[in-house]
């Protein structure tokens, strides 16, 4: 696999066991890119405090029950403590390349995934992996490079098309709608994909990445809603997103449209981090 080489995943399991499918996702990861894998379960730090247990003896047994249903060769590590920090530390012990979580991320996970400076890989548990297609959603700055060297890569190890995704709005389009001008709306509509469509290839000329995408799709749509639709109406079965800081309005009371897609989570997903090179 050409791009930056995948040898070791640190898979997280903190929330009920999925042995099935998200395992299943796995072993594909692990066997393309012939990978080490370490499963890491965190206990809660207060558990020997609420439980009044032995701790030494919650964690081997913990060890014991999940070691069992492990892929061959996978090791497992159980800690106690605050989630983000036991990854974060476990990230760079391990010296992962990719961090992977099951299911839609809850609070604690959002935490991690920001704070992540490896791709994190979100695993639609009850979803075939890696599914028909690889989409990305283009803004059409240059983070998009490190996503489209990710589907790049992502083709090369699974296959699939690498369908580009770009979804916009059309100012005044609803006034021109009120006026009942179906053949000056419908015009307009045109011309704004046109215009939608030549910036992409002029940006995707810019960056050198005119050949990663087999389709492009451009439609009149808000990027979560739109990115949600074009999971199922175009069998996406990964997305590749990326992930800047969010400024301290979007903290409190948006988030990211990687976040708000992520809460929705229509698929498996990558996140890349800004700072992360493919």
């Amino acid at each position: 696999m050409k791009g930056k080489p995948v040898h070791r995943l640190l898979v997280v399991l903190d929330r009920e066991f999925q042995k099935d499918l998200g395992f299943e996702a796995v072993k594909i990861l692990q066997k393309a890119w012939q990978a080490e894998v370490t499963f890491l379960i965190v206990l809660h730090e207060n558990l020997q405090k609420i439980l009044s247990l032995d701790l030494k003896q919650v964690i081997e047994e913990t060890r014991k029950r999940f070691e069992v249903h492990l892929p061959p060769g996978a090791e497992i590590a159980v800690e106690v403590g605050d989630l983000r920090e036991r990854v974060l530390i476990a990230l760079e012990a391990y010296e992962a390349d990719i961090l992977v979580f099951f299911g839609i991320p809850d609070t604690r996970h959002m935490k991690v995934i920001r704070s992540s400076p490896k791709p994190v890989w979100v695993i639609h548990p009850e979803k075939p992996f890696p599914g028909e297609n690889i989409g990305v959603p283009l803004a059409l700055k240059p983070r998009d490079q490190l996503a489209l060297d990710w589907a790049r890569n992502l083709k090369e190890a699974f296959g699939g098309r690498v369908l580009g995704l770009r979804f916009y709005s059309v100012p005044g389009r609803d006034f021109i709608a009120s006026l009942n001008l179906a053949d000056s709306l419908e015009e307009v509509d045109q011309q704004f994909e046109a215009m939608q469509r030549q910036e992409i290839e002029a940006f995707l000329k810019e960056i050198r990445r005119q050949t990663v995408l087999d389709e492009v799709i451009v439609e009149q749509d808000s990027p979560k809603s739109g990115i949600v639709r074009a999971v199922e109406e175009h069998d996406i079965g990964v997305l590749i997103m990326t992930l800047r800081k969010p400024g301290v309005l979007e903290q409190l009371f948006f988030g990211t449209v990687t976040e708000a897609v992520l809460h929705h989570l229509p698929t498996h997903i990558l996140v890349v981090p800004m700072e992360q090179k493919a």
